[in-house]
C-alpha cells in the first residue's frame, strides 16, 4: 500500500492509496458550472465538523468548517433510485474505491491533503487585498485555502466601489463540487458575520420556509470550532446569495481537465495545493498556472491603464503559490519534478517562459512538504 498522508475525515486513521495503472482515457474537457446549478443538488441537511490548523509563528491557530465525508457518502445512498442516481452510483464509486486516486477518473478530491492546510498558515500570515480581484484555486478539492481567503471577505464590510471580486474553484470531478466544495464555501459564510441577519431573521421565525404551525430546527453555532448539522432551505440559498451579491463577489465552478483550460484573465492570487503528484499531469499544471499569471490584465473601469503599468513594473501583480510533497509514493510526481518543469518550459504547449521559485514554508518531519511562492519575469 502507498500512503498518500491525507488529513483525515472520519476517524483518525490515514488512508492509503493505491495507484491503478493508468489507461487511454478521454480527458474530461473543462467546463463551468453555475452556481445556481449546483446550490440545486443540495440535500436538506448537512454534517459538518472543524478542521484545526494548528498556530504559525504569531497567528493563531485556525478552525474552518468542512462537511463530513460520511455525510456526503449518506446523501449519494439516499439518491438511489432517484433521478441522480447514476451520478450517485458514480460519487459512490470514488468513495468506496480502495484507493485514493484514479489517475484520469477520480483525482483525490473528495479528501483534505495535507499540503493545503500549510497553504492555509502561509496565507494567515499575508495581508491580502482581496476586494476586486481575481482568485483560482487549481485542484480545488475541498477547497480550504480558498475556504479561508472567503473568510476574510464575509468577515468584512467590502464596499461594492471596490469592483467585482471573482473566485475560480476548479476540480477535475464534478461530484467533489457538488458534494464537498460547495457545501464547505456555504460553511464559510454561515460562520461569518455576512450571515448574521440570516440567523436573527431565522431565530425569529421570519427567515425560515416551514409552514405555519411547524417547529424551526435549530440553527447550529456559527461557531466554526464547533461540529454541527447545517439545515438548508430556500431562504438560506437567498440570504447566502444576497450577501455575495451585496459584496460584489462572484463565485466560478470549473470541472474537468488541465488540458482544456482556456484562461482569458489573469488571476491576482493563484492557488494550488497537492496537484503535482503525477509526472504526466506536471505540464499541464505549469501551463495553466503559466497562463492563470501571465495573461494581460483585463481593462476595466476599475482596472486603470496606470493600475497595468504598475504591475507591469512588478511593484503590484499576481501572486501564485504551490504547496505539495517532495515525493508521492507509487505516483511518480513531486516537488522536485514540478520545479524542473517550472525552470526548463521545454515540451511545454504554450510559450511558457523560464519560472523562478522561493521556499515560504517547509516541513520536514517525514515526507518534506513545501510551500512555494512561484513567479514568471
Amino acid at each position: 500500500m502507498f500512503k498518500f498522508d491525507f488529513v483525515h475525515d472520519d476517524g483518525g486513521e490515514q488512508h492509503n492509496a493505491v495507484p491503478n495503472p493508468k489507461d487511454e482515457v478521454d480527458q474530461p474537457v473543462l467546463t463551468e458550472i453555475s452556481l445556481i446549478e449546483l446550490l440545486d443538488t443540495l440535500p436538506s441537511l448537512i454534517s459538518y465538523s472543524p478542521l484545526q490548523i494548528p498556530s504559525s509563528g504569531n497567528h493563531p491557530e485556525i478552525y474552518l468548517s468542512r462537511r463530513d465525508l460520511f455525510d456526503a457518502r449518506f446523501q449519494l445512498i439516499s439518491q438511489n433510485g432517484t433521478e441522480e442516481s447514476a451520478q450517485a452510483a458514480e460519487g459512490l464509486k470514488f468513495l468506496d474505491a480502495p484507493s485514493d486516486l484514479l489517475p484520469g477518473v477520480y483525482e483525490g478530491g473528495l479528501k483534505t491533503w495535507e499540503s493545503s492546510l500549510d497553504l492555509v498558515q502561509v496565507l494567515s500570515g499575508i495581508n491580502f487585498e482581496l476586494s476586486g480581484k481575481r482568485i483560482l484555486e487549481v485542484g480545488c478539492g475541498t477547497a480550504m485555502p480558498s475556504v479561508y481567503l472567503l473568510r476574510q471577505l464575509f468577515a468584512f464590510d467590502e464596499s461594492k466601489n471596490a469592483g467585482e471580486t471573482h473566485l475560480y474553484l476548479q476540480d477535475f470531478n464534478r461530484s467533489v463540487l457538488e458534494l464537498i466544495t460547495l457545501p464547505n464555501i456555504l460553511l464559510a459564510w454561515y460562520m461569518s458575520p455576512s450571515s448574521a441577519s440570516y440567523r436573527d431573521a431565522f431565530q425569529a421565525g421570519t427567515g425560515t420556509d416551514v409552514g405555519e404551525g411547524a417547529e424551526n430546527p435549530p440553527l447550529p453555532s456559527s461557531d466554526p470550532g464547533e461540529p454541527g448539522e447545517f439545515p438548508i432551505n430556500p431562504a438560506l440559498v437567498a440570504a447566502f446569495l444576497q450577501s455575495i451579491a451585496d459584496k460584489n463577489l462572484h463565485i466560478h465552478f470549473l470541472c474537468g481537465s488541465w488540458s482544456s483550460y482556456n484562461i482569458e484573465h489573469r488571476f491576482d492570487v493563484i492557488l494550488t495545493s497537492e496537484t503535482m503528484y503525477q509526472l504526466e499531469s506536471i505540464p499541464d499544471l505549469l501551463d495553466v498556472l503559466w497562463k492563470a499569471y501571465a495573461n494581460p490584465p483585463s481593462l476595466t473601469i476599475e482596472t486603470t491603464l496606470e493600475d497595468t503599468v504598475r504591475e507591469k513594473l512588478s511593484l503590484d501583480g499576481p501572486k501564485c503559490y504551490v504547496a505539495g510533497k517532495a515525493l508521492y509514493f507509487g505516483v511518480g510526481g513531486g516537488l522536485p519534478d514540478f520545479i524542473s518543469g517550472l525552470e526548463d518550459p521545454r515540451g511545454s504547449k504554450c510559450p511558457r517562459r523560464n519560472g523562478k521559485w522561493q521556499v515560504l514554508r517547509e516541513h520536514s518531519q517525514g515526507v518534506v512538504r513545501k510551500v512555494l511562492q512561484v513567479f514568471w519575469d
